[in-house]
């Protein structure tokens, strides 16, 4: 263990202080899920780890004023970066969320979230923005609807969106997290909602009042179907990215607009078996280009037994496809657009949605009431070595099209989390990358190491 360890996990322990209330830890299992597994969600997934923190009433002010806080630290020492052995860097990420929520009525509600991230200990001379962004407004809108069993909501602002299983469209709360300029209408009924949205991805800057990005818009419908079968859940979408002034493969300057439609299937089966399917397809112009891309993703999951541990087994293959030929006016890279790749990729965030193929293998169980474990196996290709390889944002960290293998490698997750206190959560984990042939090819051929220790405090 190195110094710079000792001292994240000094830190961590520093905030093991009883309390009350609720908590959970972002991206990461925590001891409820076990108890009630989401039908095929997906690795990692926490149920309630997009919603928002749960307000109190402050005394002395009216109910309809509320106020809550979320702080949360994680160490991080990664080693192997860029897949070079030996390049390391251990920091401590600090995350502060304070929110206000005003509800003078019950179908009217107003909410504003500040956020302050800093980073301490990080040694490239320039901190991403993924994680400093000193005092910002995170989110921002006012919101009505009604509570009636056919009714319809509008919210307005700056605001999380999260829809189906967020390999899409998600907040990606591991790091800073994502937010829109966004206007979210969702119509109800019994088994039936739809949402339409219409939106810009804000762009974290810590020189400045964080902004929407400029020339990029996504519009889109989703539907949640819940009465096509008994525990059978269909779910169709369809998104239109736009964006202006991009170039295409030839050099060409143009707008672009990626059409994505797709379905979701999710359910369960007798015998405590649950899955869930999903398809996406896009087309559209791309400067001079045209698009035909496609991914997949599909999970199978078995609990064990109902006693109060059930293990739940799953296994899970994903799809997304590349660009075979980087100058024939022919764009093939399927576009994640604004997914939240932890929750699915492994732990380490290596891999994204873009040209690859990905067979995992896992296993979740209580080890006591308080106490939840989860161990991954993830075997990474490359759909096609004639494109890159890319990362969990969606960039592309490697590209070798003279490489003769397109194995990347063999991740193995181990993590948990511990619910100390009903506000206070610690969690802790390890991935490691065995490198592949295409890494050894394509780079100094190191894996990759990932240790974190974190701590999530509701106030």
């Amino acid at each position: 263990m190195n110094h710079s360890l000792a001292i994240g996990i000094a830190l961590c322990a520093g905030f093991l202080l009883p309390s009350t209330g609720s908590a959970q830890t972002p991206d990461s299992p925590t001891p409820a899920q076990a108890t009630a597994p989401a039908p095929a969600a997906g690795p990692q997934q926490t149920a309630t780890a997009n919603a928002e923190p749960k307000p109190v009433k402050p005394p002395l002010l009216p109910r309809w004023i509320q106020f809550g806080a979320v702080i949360r630290g994680r160490f991080e020492d990664p080693d192997g970066m860029s897949f070079v052995p030996g390049a390391s860097d251990g920091y401590y990420l600090n995350r502060v969320r304070v929110n206000l929520m005003v509800r003078p009525a019950p179908w009217l509600r107003f909410f504003a979230e500040g956020q302050d991230a800093r980073v301490f200990g990080y040694n490239a001379p320039t901190q991403p923005a993924s994680m400093h962004n000193a005092l910002d407004l995170r989110q921002g809108y006012v919101e009505i609807s009604t509570e009636d069993r056919l009714g319809f909501g509008l919210r307005v602002g700056r605001q999380e969106l999260s829809l189906g299983s967020t390999r899409l469209i998600g907040i990606s709360d591991w790091g800073l997290s994502r937010t829109f300029d966004a206007a979210r209408l969702s119509l109800y009924q019994p088994g039936v909602k739809i949402d339409l949205i219409a939106a810009s991805v804000v762009l974290l800057d810590a020189a400045r009042f964080d902004r929407h990005k400029p020339g990029e818009q996504v519009f889109g419908a989703y539907f949640t179907l819940e009465k096509w079968g008994p525990k059978l859940a269909v779910e169709p979408y369809i998104f239109v990215k736009r964006q202006v002034q991009i170039a295409g493969e030839r050099g060409e300057t143009g707008d672009a607009a990626v059409g994505t439609l797709g379905f979701r299937v999710l359910g369960k089966l007798p015998g405590r078996i649950d899955y869930s399917a999903e398809l996406a397809h896009q087309s559209g112009p791309y400067a001079g280009d045209r698009i035909s891309a496609m991914a997949g993703a599909y999970v199978v999951g078995w609990t064990v037994n109902t006693s109060p541990r059930k293990p739940r087994f799953s296994v899970e293959f994903d799809h997304a496809s590349g660009d075979r030929a980087n100058q024939d006016g022919h764009r093939q890279t399927f576009d994640q657009m604004y997914a939240n790749n932890h929750n699915y990729y492994g732990i380490a965030d290596l891999m994204g949605w873009r040209n690859m193929r990905d067979a995992r293998a896992g296993l979740e169980f209580l080890i006591a009431r308080k106490l939840k474990l989860q161990t991954d196996l993830n075997e990474f290709y490359l759909a096609t070595t004639q494109d890159g390889f890319y990362n969990a944002g969606g960039t592309r960290t490697v590209l070798n099209r003279g490489a003769t293998s397109r194995h990347i490698g063999s991740e193995i997750d181990v993590q948990g989390v511990f619910q100390f206190t009903k506000t206070l959560s610690i969690g802790a984990g390890i991935a490691h990358l065995f490198a592949g042939d295409y890494l050894k090819q394509s780079t100094k051929g190191g894996g990759y190491n990932y240790p974190y220790l974190s701590w999530t405090k509701r106030l």
